[in-house]
């Protein structure tokens, strides 16, 4: 996790710096992979307001505010706020996964022609979350030269391909 820490209307002492570090490191067990983002803290009139923006890797942005008597309320507000939408996040991205959706069979499978495309066959595949290692072992169990799947921790798609000279590669998105 990089996040940035800024003060607005006061000093940004060590003591509160450690302190929102701590209240993070509970976000870890979230997501994992890399989140980057920041947190302002800014000193108003009667109150202190804590701002939260960061991405998470699958690129979806969370903006959060709270509002507190001190600081450290502040920031214990909004971390409660920002643990409980991971939380949701995170609920919501296993429950899509389980309910999964139906893809048609090979036998319902349907070869599409076009006048300027010689044969052009449209397969669906279902794309199951799982490791480098997993795809290589089903890729090569079914004597198939490449196998997409989903990464586990960035959530986004991946090929493992059989390379020329035996060996293996990975394709995957940039960041």
């Amino acid at each position: 996790m990089e996040f940035n820490i800024i003060a607005k209307n006061f000093d940004l002492t060590k003591a509160i710096s450690d302190y929102v570090q701590k209240k993070l490191k509970r976000m870890e067990k979230y997501f994992y992979g890399k989140m980057t983002g920041h947190i302002t803290l800014t000193l108003e009139k009667n109150s202190h307001l804590a701002e939260c923006f960061f991405r998470l890797p699958s690129r979806k942005a969370v903006h959060l505010k709270a509002r507190g008597q001190d600081v450290y309320s502040a920031v214990d507000i909004l971390m409660d706020h920002v643990e409980e939408s991971l939380r949701r996040l995170k609920e919501k991205v296993r429950d899509q996964k389980r309910k999964g959706e139906k893809f048609p069979t090979a036998a319902e499978l349907t070869v599409f022609t076009s006048p300027d495309l010689e044969n052009v066959e449209r397969k669906f595949i279902k794309i199951e979350p799982m490791t480098f290692k997993e795809a290589v072992r089903k890729m090569e169990e079914r004597l198939y030269n490449f196998w997409i799947y989903l990464d586990p921790v960035t959530f986004s798609v991946h090929i493992a391909y059989k390379r020329s000279d035996g060996g293996f590669g990975l394709i995957e998105p940039l960041p």
